[in-house]
Parts: C-alpha cells; sequence; structure tokens
C-alpha cells in the first residue's frame, strides 16, 4: 500500500485534514516499510483530530491482513507513566505493549510472536505536552 492509498484510505473518517494526512500517510508508510526515521509527533487543540486520526490508522492495521504484524497500537495518556518529578517508567509503556499484543493474539500466542508484534508497534502518547521535564534539578 502506498501512502497516496493509505491517504484515501484515512479520509474516510478523518474530516478537513488533508495537509495533516499527508503527513500521516507517508510517516505509516515508512514504519510498513521498516524505515527507522517516520516518527510523527502531531500537536494540537483538543478536539482537532489527532485521536481520530490514530484510531483510523488503527482499523487500517486490523483491516488488513497484510498489516497483521503491525496491529498493536496503543494510545496512552503520557502522564500515566511519567513521575511528578518527569520520570518516565518505560516499564508501564511495554506492559502495555505486551498486554495489547496478548489481547489481539489471544492465549496461545508464543513469546516470539508477541515480541514479533511488539517490536512493529505503533505508540502515540496522547498529552505529551502536559508532561513537564525537569533540566538541572528545576522544572522545566
Amino acid at each position: 500500500m502506498r501512502p497516496r492509498e493509505i491517504d484515501e484510505y484515512l479520509k474516510r473518517d478523518v474530516i478537513g485534514q488533508s495537509e495533516v494526512l499527508r503527513f500521516v500517510s507517508v510517516a505509516i508508510f515508512k514504519h510498513l516499510q521498516g524505515e527507522r526515521f517516520g516518527n510523527l509527533m502531531m500537536i494540537g487543540n483538543s478536539g482537532t483530530g489527532k485521536t481520530t486520526i490514530m484510531r483510523s490508522m488503527e482499523r487500517l492495521y486490523s483491516e488488513h491482513q497484510e498489516f497483521q504484524k503491525y496491529r498493536v497500537v496503543i494510545i496512552m495518556n503520557a502522564n500515566t507513566f511519567a513521575t511528578d518529578e518527569g520520570v518516565i517508567d518505560t516499564r508501564a509503556l511495554f506492559e502495555n505493549l505486551e498486554e495489547r499484543a496478548r489481547r489481539i493474539l489471544g492465549p496461545k500466542a508464543t513469546p516470539e510472536e508477541i515480541a514479533l508484534h511488539m517490536e512493529h508497534a505503533t505508540v502515540c502518547l496522547d498529552e505529551i505536552d502536559k508532561v513537564s521535564g525537569v533540566v538541572g534539578g528545576k522544572p522545566y
């Protein structure tokens, strides 16, 4: 599936975000091709469609058999795994990934299958702008 086809698919769910969807479509394409630099950060006010776009991407993966190993998508509020000091608890992130992989694959999934799906997962961090950082021991 090429970026243009991904874009057309996403447009079924998302209205009025054509420019953003072009960037998202390319990022998804890069992820599917195994490129290491397909990361994407979307910043916008509440209600502008960021989560809707991510849910549409999740549907894309689940509706196309060829994207099976990419079906692990988690959308987490960034505050759920950052401490008040701004330290990120990555364990919570990986626990969520593993839980989602197990839910998708079912109880008979092998550790190798779970690992494959976790390695190809998409992590969406919502409300990342609300996480405070610490620089030089002081809140930034």
